[in-house]
């Protein structure tokens, strides 16, 4: 993990926990975006999971093992 990828993926994982989703998301897509790491992958589902929204969480998932 990078720096900067470790502080948006924990930044998330509070907002998660605040239930604060769409943050959480952002915040997620944006380590994502530093350096894919399969944990923040499986935040960032989890979110989409707790929005119900399983058809992105799936789609998360499934860019996590490509």
């Amino acid at each position: 993990m990078t720096f900067l990828q470790e502080v948006y993926h924990n930044q998330g994982v509070c907002y998660m926990y605040l239930q604060e989703f769409d943050k959480a998301k952002a915040c997620l897509e944006k380590a994502i975006d530093f350096q894919k790491h399969e944990i923040s992958y499986v935040m960032l589902g989890k979110c989409y999971i707790r929005n119900n929204d399983y058809r992105k969480a799936i789609e998360v998932y499934k860019q996590a093992v490509e």
